[in-house]
């Protein structure tokens, strides 16, 4: 092969495409899927684990690439991929507004080494749901889409809000401590609030809030030292996102936050016991009150549909999150919806008309 520009030969183009011709250049795409293969599937099987779920998102903020999101999609649905694994893609779940690819694309694969890797059931695309399951051998919960799908419709999500208020589960003592850790927060400048997130008093009040609950439900903290230390050796992080509100990202940059949580969730542990998912979720809550929604097993799980293993209680923190993001999203949802004392976020909103759509069948 002998390329020529201006009548001249370039040996360097000429090298080139003869290198791309015999595939010793790797493309963007198979820099991706190694990159998925060596930091994601690989530790994974090492770690015993049968199956995993990727986010495009997650994978595109680790690689430091910019606006590449269709190719970290491809990868991730590829055949080249699946064969270099020998793994199976199991599903491909999108939020319902997405053609095809988005940062929020969770793809989920069968870790058990084999040969030939075919793709379990068809994508589809463009369907009135809020979240496109591309089949699974069998749905953690029936009835899952239609809860969220009958949310989404403005006047069921105002009549579970009134259902809420009419027959609320809290008391006015778990609202006075609610309260006065967020207005405490907020009268906080953002450019503060690092501080604020080292403060003893403010922890302790932090604290105070997530211990009443736990007593309720007979679940055991870590002690307040440990605690505080937990918050403060992830201040950073934690200043860094409470200036985001879950109304107010972009599916892109929903992508990157969603992944900075992940990370957070597994860097706290709130509870003596294995399971964090519920006191993590309910102290994040009180330190992003504009992100995170605080999860309970009495509502938020069984409105979701199933409770995680542990290990995958981050990956279920996740998909909890993502839920909270469709529906603000779907229904446009901002502070004006605020009318009574417990609106105190878009997440804790959320919270309350999940609330209201149990407690209404009371």
């Amino acid at each position: 092969m002998i390329c020529e520009f201006g009548g001249r030969h370039v040996p360097e183009i000429t090298k080139f495409l003869e290198d791309l011709a015999r595939g010793l250049l790797m493309t963007s795409v198979d820099e991706i899927r190694k990159f998925v293969h060596e930091n994601y599937i690989q530790p994974a099987k090492e770690q015993g684990e049968t199956q995993i779920t990727i986010v495009a998102g997650d994978v595109h903020a680790k690689m430091g690439l910019k606006n590449r999101v269709p190719a970290v999609c491809n990868a991730l649905r590829s055949e080249e991929l699946r064969r270099m694994c020998k793994v199976r893609l199991i599903n491909e779940v999108r939020r319902h507004s997405v053609k095809r690819d988005s940062s929020t694309n969770r793809f989920v694969f069968d870790l058990k080494d084999i040969e030939g890797p075919p793709f379990i059931g068809e994508v589809k695309e463009a369907l009135p749901k809020d979240i496109i399951e591309v089949k699974e051998r069998e749905k953690p919960s029936a009835g899952r889409e239609e809860r969220i799908n009958f949310l989404k419709k403005k006047e069921n999500f105002e009549k579970c809000i009134a259902a809420f208020y009419k027959n609320c589960p809290f008391s006015q003592e778990q609202f006075e401590c609610h309260k006065r850790v967020i207005e405490k927060l907020r009268s906080c400048k953002p450019e503060k609030r690092e501080k604020l997130f080292t403060n003893d008093d403010f922890l302790w009040s932090v604290y105070e809030v997530v211990k009443k609950w736990a007593e309720l439900r007979r679940a055991k903290l870590v002690k307040f030292e440990v605690f505080r230390n937990e918050i403060k050796n992830n201040s950073l992080i934690i200043s860094k996102l409470v200036r985001y509100k879950l109304n107010e990202v972009n599916e892109e940059k929903w992508g990157e936050i969603r992944g900075e949580l992940k990370a957070l969730f597994k860097n706290l542990k709130i509870m003596e016991g294995k399971s964090q998912l519920v006191g993590v979720s309910k102290t994040l809550h009180h330190l992003l009150p504009d992100l995170v929604p605080p999860i309970d097993r009495e509502y938020i799980q069984r409105f979701y549909g199933y409770s995680a293993p542990d290990w995958k209680e981050a990956d279920m923190f996740l998909n909890i999150l993502d839920m909270f993001y469709s529906i603000c999203k779907d229904l446009g949802l901002t502070e004006n919806y605020f009318v009574r004392e417990w609106d105190t976020s878009i997440p804790k909103l959320i919270d309350n008309a999940i609330v209201g759509y149990f407690r209404q069948k009371r």
